[in-house]
Order: C-alpha cells, then sequence, then structure tokens
C-alpha cells in the first residue's frame, strides 16, 4: 500500500513546508515564511519557535536560516555517512591556511542546493558558510550538478538563477555552457558569485558509479586564494577519495 502525501493540514506538514520554504535562499523573515507557505503568521511563529527548539532552524540577527540539526541527520543516511567518515582525513590536508575553510557536500536536486555535511576552518577563518548553499552559484554546485542526473539541471533551468552577488551568473545558457567546461575540465571555480569577495574551488567524489556522490571544496578570501594550487591539490584529494570510496562500495 503506498503511502499518502504529507498534506499541509498535518502539524508536521505545515513544519515541513517551513523549512521546504528556503529554497535555496540563505535566510528568510517570518514574514517571508508565512508568506511563502500560506500559513497564518501566529502558526508561523508557532511553529519556528519549536523548530528553534529543536535546531532545525536558527536565528541569524531578525532573520531565519536552516538550522545544523538538518546536516547532522543528512550526514546520517547510510551513502551519506560513508561519505563523511572517509572524507575526514582528507579534508584535514587540505587546510593548508588558516584563512581558508575546507567542505564537503552533497546536491539536494529538488531545489537545487548543496548542503553542507562537513566544514574544516581555523579561528582565522573569514569565510562565512551557512549549512544550505544555492547550487547555481557555488563551485560544489556546478560539480555536483555537471557530474549528476540531468533532472535537478532541468529543475534549475525552470526555476532560474536568483542573482547572490552583482556577479552571480544568472544567464541559463551562459549556465549551461559552464556546467559543460566544468564537466570537461573536473573541477569549478566561484568568484564572488555567493558571497562577494570569496572565491571556492571544487572537485567531484565519485563511488564506483556515473554520478558524482559528493564535492570537496577549498574556499578562501580572493586575491588570497591560490587557484592554480588549490585545483590542483582538490583534484588530487578527490581522486584519492574517489578511489577509496570504489574500493569500499557493495558492487566493487
Amino acid at each position: 500500500m503506498t503511502p499518502e502525501p504529507l498534506g499541509r493540514e498535518s502539524m508536521l506538514g505545515r513544519g515541513l513546508a517551513l523549512l521546504e520554504a528556503f529554497g535555496t535562499d540563505p535566510e528568510l523573515t517570518l514574514t517571508e515564511l508565512a508568506r511563502r507557505t500560506g500559513l497564518p503568521k501566529p502558526t508561523a511563529h508557532r511553529l519556528v519557535a519549536e523548530l528553534l527548539a529543536w535546531g532545525g532552524l536558527e536565528r541569524s540577527g531578525r532573520n531565519l536560516r536552516l538550522g545544523r540539526r538538518l546536516v547532522t541527520l543528512a550526514a546520517r543516511a547510510p551513502v551519506e555517512r560513508r561519505l563523511r567518515d572517509a572524507a575526514g582525513p582528507h579534508l584535514a590536508g587540505l587546510l593548508e591556511s588558516p584563512r581558508h575553510s575546507v567542505h564537503l557536500g552533497i546536491l539536494d536536486g529538488t531545489e537545487p542546493c548543496v548542503v553542507i555535511l562537513t566544514r574544516l576552518v581555523t579561528k582565522r577563518t573569514a569565510v562565512p558558510c551557512p549549512p544550505v548553499l544555492p547550487a547555481h552559484s557555488t563551485a560544489m554546485g556546478r560539480v555536483l550538478l555537471a557530474h549528476g542526473p540531468p533532472d535537478p539541471v532541468r529543475t534549475l533551468m525552470s526555476r532560474g538563477l536568483p542573482r547572490q552577488t552583482s556577479r552571480t551568473m544568472t544567464s541559463r545558457a551562459a549556465m549551461l555552457t559552464e556546467l559543460a567546461r566544468v564537466r570537461r575540465r573536473g573541477y569549478a571555480v566561484s568568484a564572488g558569485e555567493t558571497v562577494g569577495g570569496i572565491t571556492a574551488v571544487a572537485g567531484p567524489v565519485f563511488a564506483g558509479g556515473r554520478y558524482a556522490i559528493g564535492a570537496v571544496a577549498v574556499a578562501g578570501r580572493s586575491g588570497q586564494l591560490d587557484v592554480p594550487r588549490t585545483t590542483e591539490r582538490v583534484r588530487d584529494v578527490c581522486e584519492e577519495l574517489s578511489d577509496e570510496l570504489d574500493l569500499r562500495s557493495p558492487t566493487s
């Protein structure tokens, strides 16, 4: 018997609707959440309070953003857990500068967006990173879109490419060309397209299959990140991690 879809009439359904309402936006106000979900503001306020207490949402000044509790749950899924566990030692070797950060992410193809599974930083790291990032404007997102199934790309093209900064690529034709380039090169670079002044380099991670199961990225302040050297290091780590996951794969 096929279970019926969770409806908005249930409290759980309304709570999930609030989480899904973020889409690729890193932060929203309570008013905007109520508007997007169609919930009365008092109801949205009550559910937001419960999600804040649970950790599904976090406050960012006067706005709200998705909480790290969601990332923790995502990381417990079998494939994601295997990826995160195997990646740990490899990621540590990429954190060469105290001003840079290293990220491991997966693609949520329904939005599409990137969910951060692991982030390595130092006390001097000055690179902001919410737990969920837009796929179209990030190096990790482009790597995962370029080396993933076609449906997330179709979804992205149908919804458009929201501008995150003045440098964000918003042309559908230009994005398709960029994804083809990323697929050929095996890596992606994003410079100031999600957060102004931040450059990131990312590469895909495979586990013996046709599509990437994750991506590794190094981010830093534009002008301080050595892109050629970082690209070489990221590609080496992604190849090593992919080989390790391939050997661990049940189908190997």
